[in-house]
């Protein structure tokens, strides 16, 4: 694939993508809108692999240059950290943030409070789609749908992602095992384990099904819907609305932040 798009240092970005289970790095081609190469590995592993990725990354495109950084991240915790890292290695790195010169208009009572995948969603969505609605669904360790009306963010909805919700039945009680996700799962269970899967997963699709329903009649005419996020494969034969599902929106969202006034 990659011999035949142009390359060049303009064209492309480094993005990274550190979410609260999972860190991944993506080269995007701007003018493709495509990741040509990507790694991923826990987020608890960041500061130590960060770097060799982000070398590897290049070494399998064979480039001679390093294209700029770009980074997204929900990890206050060491954000900062990793991003002097990078330019130390590596000479600069943008951080995704809210600022006014963002191409869409948000409203949102403390924009700066916006995550910045939450941003990077936006972003991506606003390229592909400027004047039309849009609702974004982002299906992580926390589930987001976000609403953009014509180029202007109206807000979004955040609740817990399907491990999350397994992890909190078993936090909370005593009896209840601890799981993991699988593809499969039926209505009704037949065991404890089961019951808790379909349990959620139903949860999970009926409340999503709600929300684009109540989106959609805010709206003038009929949404396009964009997906992502790693639980998404197992709600997608869930939902009763037709979507686009894109893996790397995140990703492709954070390069085009470091290319804003780009010309």
């Amino acid at each position: 694939m990659t011999d035949t798009l142009n390359f060049s240092n303009s064209n492309l970005r480094t993005a990274i993508d550190i979410g609260n289970t999972r860190v991944h790095i993506g080269v995007i081609c701007i003018d493709d809108m495509k990741c040509i190469c990507r790694m991923d590995f826990p987020s608890a592993e960041t500061l130590e692999k960060i770097i060799p990725s982000i070398e590897t990354c290049i070494k399998k495109l064979n480039f001679s240059f390093f294209p700029p950084v770009i980074m997204a991240s929900v990890k206050t915790s060491f954000g900062s950290e990793v991003s002097d890292l990078i330019r130390k290695n590596f000479g600069s790195c943008t951080v995704v943030t809210y600022s006014d010169s963002l191409p869409f208009k948000v409203h949102y009572r403390n924009p700066h409070q916006l995550g910045a995948d939450r941003i990077a969603d936006l972003l991506f969505a606003f390229h592909q789609y400027p004047d039309d609605t849009t609702i974004i669904i982002n299906a992580g360790t926390a589930i987001r749908v976000e609403l953009l009306d014509k180029g202007i963010f109206r807000g979004g909805v955040i609740f817990p992602g399907i491990t999350a919700q397994l992890r909190s039945l078993y936090d909370s009680t005593d009896a209840l095992p601890d799981l993991h996700l699988e593809n499969t799962w039926v209505i009704p269970g037949n065991s404890t384990e089961e019951c808790m899967r379909g349990g959620v997963l139903a949860a999970t699709a009926g409340a999503l099904n709600h929300i684009v329903a109540k989106y959609t009649e805010q709206s003038e005419g009929q949404p396009g819907i964009l997906a992502t996020g790693g639980s998404w494969f197992l709600l997608a034969k869930e939902v009763s609305f037709h979507y686009t599902y894109v893996a790397d929106m995140t990703l492709i969202g954070s390069a085009l932040f470091g290319c804003r006034g780009r010309t």
